[in-house]
């Protein structure tokens, strides 16, 4: 893995891991940082989804066995986590089309 890329990905787990447990804006946070530290937005961009991804998946886990949520079929948070992961994908492949296909100014 390249320096630079380790570096955005370190700092991604980081201030996602601080997003989930203050609950504190991490794609506000981090995204501006990025920028102004020289980043394309290409760079960073699927490190903050990959953590994004990762940490939610560990908090769903957490959830269900600490019986905040139950995601056995059937139950209705399965249905509705069903629902967010799905809308989730649509506004990922979407970012990344837009981010893909706009001139780095516009993003900027």
């Amino acid at each position: 893995m390249e320096p630079r890329l380790f570096v955005i990905a370190i700092a991604a787990f980081a201030c996602e891991w601080v997003d989930s447990t203050l609950g504190m804006g991490y794609g506000t946070s981090l995204t501006p940082i990025l920028l102004l530290l020289g980043y394309e937005p290409m760079q960073f961009v699927p490190c903050v989804l990959l953590s994004e991804f990762a940490t939610g998946t560990a908090a769903a886990i957490f959830h269900h066995r600490a019986r905040n949520a139950d995601f056995r079929r059937g139950s209705i948070d399965r249905k509705v986590a069903a629902v967010l992961a799905f809308c989730s994908v649509l506004g990922v492949v979407g970012a990344v089309f837009v981010a893909a296909n706009v001139p780095r100014k516009v993003l900027t």
